[in-house]
């Protein structure tokens, strides 16, 4: 999970690296006002948590819509990848 977390969010990142420098190049003047620690620290905040949402949801939909027709099947699939989701939350 944290693998394709770091993988989603990587390119997200390098946009809003490249989105500061096109105002750094097109807004000289205005990049000071533009761009402070707040303004970066929420957009690294929103690509995280869209990123990590992103994840969530997609963990919960194989956990709700399990793809086994056989009921003890998907259960214990279930339980399997609930385990393995708080393991990883806990590390």
């Amino acid at each position: 999970m944290l693998s394709t977390l770091v993988q989603a969010v990587s390119p997200l990142t390098l946009a809003v690296m490249s989105m500061e420098r096109y105002v750094a190049v097109c807004f000289p003047l205005r990049h000071a006002d533009l761009v402070t620690i707040r303004n970066t620290g929420a957009s690294i905040a929103a690509v995280w948590t869209v990123c990590y949402l992103n994840i969530l949801i997609r963990v919960l939909i194989l956990v709700v819509w399990s793809a086994s027709s056989d009921k003890v099947s998907a259960s214990k699939a279930r339980k399997t990848v609930l385990l393995h989701f708080f393991q990883l939350l806990k590390q």
